[in-house]
């Protein structure tokens, strides 16, 4: 058999083959390793009859014994260093394969931004201004009912947030100095003549008995919780901002496409009431 097909290139090979390849030559050693220790055993026979044909014999075998070790030793250094490059050159064709595709996805974006965004966000940004619009609407007429004894309407954007609902949130809450959770606890002593306030053993400062503290919640949310969508987004510009030249002033940045708070203008109103006031033909249909 062509000893070439046998055993490949070692850079041809994967590091999975390479490892088999040393594994194999591991249990060869092994094996060369309790040949030369029944060998060595064998030796003591005719040494100790003082037959000198049989002891070279034996001596021989003991020594091409070591010469194969000493080859498969050998055999496994280089396998360790082909291991070592093949696991690199297989590391580096996967981060070759991942760029490759992190660039398509840039690639799939960018078309993306240049084609569809450009039409939503234009779309968004009316909608978000319109719904800014009508929330202003809504505040002013709350604020005639609240004066005629009159129930608020509620936001637009409540019908969102319902029971069952969770949402997380930083609390500001009250902690007393037995609490654990008090910056000065076990530390501070409470003064009897003042109950709220304590001393910090050897120093002359005072801290308050109750502090106050944040705390992370994780709660269901009820009918009353708002949270102002189209003062929370902002939609960047249709086209990047262009590069600007090293030597050149920088070019003023893009206004984004929406970025709250939003002006509600008179005239916002007056297009939104006019949408709200049935016509004839609508008062006629009813």
């Amino acid at each position: 058999m062509n000893a070439d097909a046998k055993n490949p290139p070692l850079a041809a090979l994967s590091s999975a083959d390479v490892q088999n390849r040393i594994d194999d030559e591991r249990r060869r050693l092994l094996i060369e390793q309790n040949l030369e220790h029944d060998l060595t055993g064998q030796r003591i026979a005719p040494l100790e009859a003082g037959d000198d044909a049989a002891l070279d014999r034996v001596e021989a075998q003991i020594n091409q014994c070591r010469d194969r070790q000493f080859r498969i030793q050998e055999r496994m250094d280089i396998l360790d260093q082909r291991l070592t490059q093949a696991k690199e050159r297989e590391q580096n064709a996967s981060l070759d394969a991942l760029t490759e595709k992190a660039n398509s996805a840039r690639e799939i974006g960018e078309r993306w931004i240049r084609t569809e965004y450009a039409k939503l966000a234009k779309a968004m940004a009316a909608g978000l201004d319109r719904l800014a619009t009508i929330d202003a609407f809504i505040a002013d007429a709350n604020n005639t009912l609240t004066r005629a004894g009159r129930s608020e309407v509620a936001d637009s954007n409540t019908i969102r947030c319902r029971p069952s609902q969770y949402v997380d949130y930083t609390a500001t809450i009250n902690v007393s100095l037995e609490d654990s959770r008090h910056p000065h606890h076990g530390v501070a002593i409470r003064a009897y003549s003042q109950p709220n306030i304590a001393s910090l053993p050897g120093t002359n400062e005072r801290v308050a008995t109750v502090a106050q503290i944040p705390e992370q919640r994780h709660e269901m949310v009820s009918d009353d919780y708002q949270a102002p969508l189209y003062e929370a987004i902002t939609l960047p510009p249709v086209d990047p901002e262009p590069l600007s030249h090293p030597t050149l002033p920088r070019p003023p940045a893009h206004v984004p496409i929406w970025q709250g708070p939003v002006e509600v203008t008179p005239a916002k109103i007056e297009s939104l009431i006019a949408d709200l006031t049935p016509t004839a033909k609508t008062r006629k249909d009813a």
